[in-house]
């Protein structure tokens, strides 16, 4: 909210879907309703995102454009972008577990990263038309072992900063 305030972007609404593809749908059927100037709505998960792209395909007029944003980066998403369905998708966030891992690695041994700085922001990333061929890994059932997490370490790698956009390159196949 502080970065449309910042922006100067209104916020029409903020309602909540519970993760839940039906409430997303019937949320969006009463977004448009009450609405009619929405121009973009962004979704907490690319399922409710794809709901509610159902749902404007249904409901909005036909010269009312509506971009559907969409934070997840689910397998059916990545189809979707591939095939033009959907713009972009942002995630990694599946990621987190492993990056606080890894610090916590760093910070035990002395990194001196962790002497300057008291967090790790964690960038997401944007899977579109683009990069989508990179990110196929994540529809074949990845098997997350084979990951070489060893590569984030600043420690092991003796780097000054972290590699945060090394998901598709640290991949490997088993």
């Amino acid at each position: 909210m502080d970065y449309f305030r910042a922006n100067n972007i209104e916020v029409a609404q903020q309602v909540y879907a519970s993760w839940s593809k039906e409430q997303a749908t019937e949320q969006t059927k009463g977004l448009i309703n009450r609405h009619s100037n929405i121009s973009i709505i962004w979704a907490a998960s690319d399922l409710m995102a794809i709901s509610a792209q159902d749902a404007c395909n249904f409901y909005c007029s036909e010269n009312q454009k509506v971009s559907i944003e969409r934070f997840d980066w689910l397998s059916l998403s990545l189809e979707k972008i591939a095939s033009g369905e959907l713009n972009a998708s942002v995630g990694g966030h599946f990621m987190m577990g492993a990056w606080a891992l890894v610090s916590l690695y760093d910070y035990q041994n002395k990194s001196p990263y962790w002497l300057k700085h008291k967090n790790l922001l964690i960038p997401m990333g944007v899977i579109n038309q683009d990069n989508v061929k990179s990110y196929q890994w994540m529809k074949e059932d990845p098997n997350w072992r084979v990951i070489n997490y060893k590569v984030t370490s600043l420690v092991l790698n003796k780097q000054d900063e972290y590699q945060l956009d090394l998901i598709p390159k640290i991949w490997k196949k088993s």
